[in-house]
């Protein structure tokens, strides 16, 4: 799914947006933090 089909599906407000090279970081921070992190690609 592209991020503008995703964003046009009505999203929650409870989302951030990375870019790809942050990728590994994110996930990272996300399984530091205990909370799910949801790639979206194109």
């Amino acid at each position: 799914m592209h991020a503008d089909d995703w964003s046009t599906i009505g999203i929650s407000h409870h989302w951030a947006l990375g870019t790809g090279h942050r990728a590994a970081e994110l996930r990272a921070v996300a399984d530091l933090l205990g909370v799910d992190l949801i790639e979206v690609k194109q």
